[in-house]
């Protein structure tokens, strides 16, 4: 399903970021991870499910990524260079976004840092992409198949 976007006169700044691709925002999904085999892992298979998906390696990108295009989702990992994933939740935060963000990492810590900061849902590594699905369609509201 693709989204008409106003049209609009030349000259005209728009003020409003843009979801991933035009799609439906709870379709984009902005994964923002440092192991560019799990960006590329999860980009692949939520491509397949229908989502559309854009990565970062870690939250300075992501905050670049985020200045244009507005996901519907973040699936943001805890541990990177540069800016950390509870760096970039409190700019989201403080940003006032809206955007819904998934904490993911290794052991119980995600399920620790989401309770203390107040993240929509977290992901313990290693998961399965089964698990990742139902965090993804719980988080988008989305349903299997689309």
């Amino acid at each position: 399903m693709r989204t008409e976007r106003p049209e609009r006169s030349r000259g005209q700044a728009s003020d409003a970021v843009q979801p991933l691709d035009a799609q439906p925002p709870a379709m984009a999904i902005l994964v923002v991870d440092d192991d560019p085999g799990m960006r590329s892992l999860l980009q692949d298979f939520l491509a397949e499910e229908g989502y559309s998906v854009d990565t970062a390696r870690d939250g300075s990108e992501a905050l670049t990524r985020l200045s244009s295009r507005m996901p519907g989702l973040v699936l943001l990992d805890l541990n990177m260079p540069r800016m950390d994933g509870i760096e970039l939740f409190a700019h989201l935060r403080a940003r006032e976004l809206g955007v819904p963000v998934v904490f993911m990492s290794a052991g119980d810590r995600p399920q620790r840092v989401a309770e203390r900061y107040g993240a929509a849902d977290w992901l313990a590594k290693p998961f399965t992409l089964e698990a990742l699905l139902t965090v993804v369609r719980r988080q988008t509201g989305t349903a299997p198949g689309r």
